[in-house]
């Protein structure tokens, strides 16, 4: 592959992966939706029923295509969408108030939509997306070689479908050092054995090497079902006022509670020594 057609290849898959909530204004593209996702529970043989904000902050009147998809996390925290349907997908029970809209300048439009689940729904977690896309020819952008490629806008807004008696049931099975982002971080193994997403929350008190004291959080990335996965820990200094990393004389001593939907943990560690 030559690299005119590697930059473009690069920037299709750019492209390709919407925002979760609110997306930039590229190319007249303005648009945010609330909330960015939904958890949801429902029994079988029931049918929900809900409502998505759709808000364009632009100028002008835009008109959305509104679909569904499938969405996955890799291991690195990337969200991925596909088209063809995914296994134990809910997509089919999906009903959209339409597949187009338009959407006035600071006049937020209320997008109904239903999930029409069956009698003999077996118990389990589904999840998709509602994706809202804009419609036209979008800002254009030159990757190389004078060849020019249209941005499309779009949002993802991420559904959790709790169908039954399904939980989490989180576990916490280790510490150690990972590479994260370029630095080596702190981070949790956590396992869900349960059949519903799960996540950790709680801010860990953390000391290092050099008697430096550190609030520690903790992500709150969900866990699916089934999944294993290292949750990174974040220090940062008491009165910190953003979460940029910091850096940190290993080994670290944390010591706190962490708290997930169904209960707690006592943590009371040392990572990197």
């Amino acid at each position: 592959m030559n690299k005119t057609a590697f930059l473009v290849a690069i920037l299709m898959l750019l492209l390709s992966t919407p925002a979760q909530s609110k997306a930039p204004a590229a190319g007249g593209f303005s648009a945010a939706a609330s909330p960015p996702r939904y958890e949801l529970a429902v029994r079988p043989g029931q049918v929900l029923r809900d409502i998505l904000t759709i808000y364009n902050f632009g100028r002008a009147p835009e008109q959305y295509r509104v679909r569904s998809t499938e969405w996955s996390m890799t291991a690195d925290n990337r969200m991925m969408f596909g088209d063809a349907l995914g296994q134990n997908s809910c997509r089919t029970w999906l009903r959209l108030e339409r597949h187009k809209v338009t959407v006035m300048p600071k006049r937020p439009r209320k997008f109904r939509w239903e999930v029409h689940v069956p009698a003999d729904a077996q118990a389990r977690e589904c999840t998709f997306a509602i994706m809202i896309e804009g419609i036209g020819e979008g800002a254009v952008t030159e990757v190389a070689g004078g060849i020019k490629l249209p941005v499309q806008g779009r949002i993802a807004v991420i559904v959790y479908l709790a169908v039954g008696d399904v939980a989490p049931q989180m576990s916490i099975d280790g510490y150690q050092l990972i590479r994260h982002n370029n630095r080596l971080m702190p981070a949790l193994k956590v396992s869900n054995h349960g059949r519903a997403h799960g996540r950790l929350d709680g801010v860990l008190a953390g000391r290092d090497a050099q008697g430096r004291e550190y609030d520690v959080s903790v992500s709150t990335l969900p866990v699916m079902a089934g999944q294993t996965r290292m949750l990174v820990l974040n220090p940062t200094l008491p009165g910190q006022t953003d979460s940029r990393p910091v850096d940190v004389a290993y080994p670290l001593a944390i010591k706190g509670t962490v708290f997930w939907e169904k209960g707690k943990f006592g943590v009371d560690t040392v990572i990197g020594r």
